[in-house]
């Protein structure tokens, strides 16, 4: 998922040079629920993976980039 993430944040850097910015903002909307649903997993996984520290110590940086995205993003 986070591939496509990434392909979506290629995609929208393009479409914002060029003019279309419609379809730019659909696509960002996408990405940032794309961005949320990969937070309720990372929220999943962690609790799988609780017994195992070094585990859920790189899901809580991970939340953290998250956190980051979606500050910067005002949601």
């Amino acid at each position: 998922m986070l591939e496509v993430v990434v392909e979506a944040v290629d995609y929208l850097e393009a479409t914002y040079q060029d003019d279309d910015k419609t379809a730019g903002s659909l696509v960002l909307s996408g990405v940032f629920e794309a961005l949320g649903k990969v937070l309720e997993t990372n929220v999943v996984l962690t609790a799988m993976f609780d017994p195992f520290e070094e585990m859920t110590n790189l899901f809580n940086e991970f939340e953290k980039v998250i956190g980051y995205a979606s500050a910067g993003s005002g949601c």
